[in-house]
């Protein structure tokens, strides 16, 4: 019987002797330890890539790791990068095989499956013991839709799963996460879409306690959306879920006797409905 740690251990000279389907039968071999053997393939490929080699050594390499691993990589769907995940038990263990799974493009097609996995015992975890740092896993979870799976409704559901003073550390400290600049619209469309008081309460609590600029940027592409999508604000925020949203962070900062904050937030508001309202006057003049 042959594993995937038995390919991994032979080195390139025995991996180009494999087809893609051997892999899978690899893969299927290598019972409870599956994950890890998936996740160490993948390092074991990323190092060779990256190795010195001659330009015939280069081309073999590029062509096997295109043709053989590439394909083996792409056939493993949804289903399974779940099931894998799962045989994880640790959220760490689970983020780890996620991480290097999407450092090869070949991977990310079905990470969001596992992702939603990870989320969930994130979110049990985390409501069982607060002693852990499930802060730094919860960034990476969130990161990690920026690497694979780009999609609003997943990353909603993630802000859905976790305990909602997670939310709230995640959005009072926006400079730590990787990757912002392409995170910023997604995350965004994702905080209206999670349709949830408790999201929308705690990023009144992270406006209150910061008011960074990063989340006032967040406020402001939703504003913007109430008042007129443009291509400056996430599509997937529409004007009517945007004012929902608004209204429950505007409540939740008065309940909180945050005026200040709940007067800034209106101006958003307020800038974005007159912005809007002067430009049909001048078309329509």
């Amino acid at each position: 019987m042959t594993m995937l740690a038995d390919v991994v251990d032979g080195g390139p000279a025995a991996w180009q002797r494999c087809g893609s389907e051997a892999l899978a039968t690899a893969l299927r071999e290598a019972g409870p330890s599956a994950a890890h053997q998936l996740r160490d393939f993948c390092q074991a490929v990323e190092v060779w890539l990256h190795d010195a080699a001659t330009d015939t050594e280069r081309r073999a390499r590029n062509q096997w790791i295109d043709t053989v691993a590439d394909e083996f990589l792409q056939g493993l769907d949804g289903a399974r990068i779940a099931d894998l995940t799962s045989s994880l038990v640790s959220v760490d263990e689970q983020l780890d095989f996620l991480v290097v799974l999407t450092g090869r493009e070949s991977a990310r097609f079905h990470v969001g499956a596992g992702i939603r996995v990870a989320a969930q015992n994130l979110g049990t975890q985390a409501s069982q013991d607060s002693s852990a740092d499930w802060e730094r896993c919860f960034r990476t979870l969130v990161q990690l839709h920026v690497a694979a799976a780009r999609d609003t409704e997943l990353l909603a559901d993630t802000l859905r799963q976790v305990p909602s003073k997670l939310v709230e550390r995640l959005l009072t400290s926006l400079g730590l996460l990787r990757f912002y600049d392409q995170l910023r619209k997604p995350l965004a469309a994702a905080l209206v879409a999670a349709r949830s008081p408790e999201v929308s309460r705690a990023a009144a609590e992270a406006f209150a306690r910061t008011r960074s600029i990063r989340m006032g940027e967040l406020l402001e592409l939703i504003a913007r959306a109430g008042s007129k999508p443009t291509n400056r604000t996430p599509a997937a925020i529409a004007p009517g879920e945007a004012h929902r949203f608004l209204a429950e962070v505007e409540a939740a900062l008065l309940r909180g006797n945050h005026h200040a904050e709940r007067d800034l937030l209106s101006r958003y508001r307020g800038l974005w409905r007159n912005d809007h309202a002067e430009t049909q006057r001048m078309l329509s003049s």
